[in-house]
């Protein structure tokens, strides 16, 4: 209801609240409580998030480098026990790579083992494609960590020699052989990567042919 004193052509004014707050400000409070709660409850939710984001990327992590360490040492081991093998299949069954090919363990005619020095030695009689004969002596030794080979023209009696050489491997953490005179001769060859990653032994039983017959 207008008064007399209100000019004509006014809206009446609504009676302010108790605190004496006006209809323009009786409701910005409320609204600023609403936004700030709102704003807080954002920023826990951003919080969370970033963390399980960081747990998730540390688990997906975790497993791709544990996939990885399995792939290189399987890499490695597959590595090594190549090279473990190849050794023993060079001492057993011999080696055409050098310029004088070197005849293996199983076209033995005598077999000298020194287990303690790790040391193998046995002579062998072949000719050559020129119908040269040759008589042997092939030795084998261990000696800080190398796996050496040499050949020298045979010499009765047949020994074993731990010095010289041609050095065939690396990482030869052990070169096991059976006790002198027994037969079949047992060879066991252990490898180790230079990292220390891995460790593969091969081995072997080796009944030298012309030992057994008698040539």
């Amino acid at each position: 209801m207008r008064t007399a004193s209100e000019p004509r052509g006014t809206l009446p004014r609504e009676p302010a609240d108790a605190r004496g707050h006006g209809p323009a400000t009786r409701g910005r409070p409320r609204r600023r409580a609403l936004l700030r709660d709102a704003a807080g409850f954002s920023l826990v939710e951003a919080v969370v998030a970033l963390a399980l984001l960081g747990l998730m990327l540390a688990a997906i992590l975790g497993t791709l480098s544990a996939s990885w360490r399995a792939e290189v040492k399987a890499f490695t081991d597959q590595e090594v026990q190549a090279v473990a093998r190849d050794m023993l299949h060079r001492i057993v069954h011999g080696d055409p790579r050098p310029a004088v090919p070197v005849i293996g363990l199983v076209r033995a005619r005598e077999v000298v083992t020194d287990p303690a020095n790790s040391a193998l030695a046995y002579r062998v009689t072949w000719k050559d494609d020129n119908e040269v004969v040759h008589d042997d002596a092939v030795h084998y030794y261990a000696s800080g960590g190398t796996l050496y080979r040499l050949v020298t023209p045979y010499t009765d009696p047949l020994t074993t020699v731990t010095t010289g050489g041609t050095p065939l491997a690396d990482g030869v953490t052990a070169f096991e052989l059976s006790d002198p005179g027994v037969l079949p001769v047992e060879i066991s060859i252990t490898i180790t990567h230079h990292h220390g990653a891995s460790s593969i032994t091969v081995q072997t039983r080796v009944t030298p042919r012309n030992i057994a017959t008698g040539g």
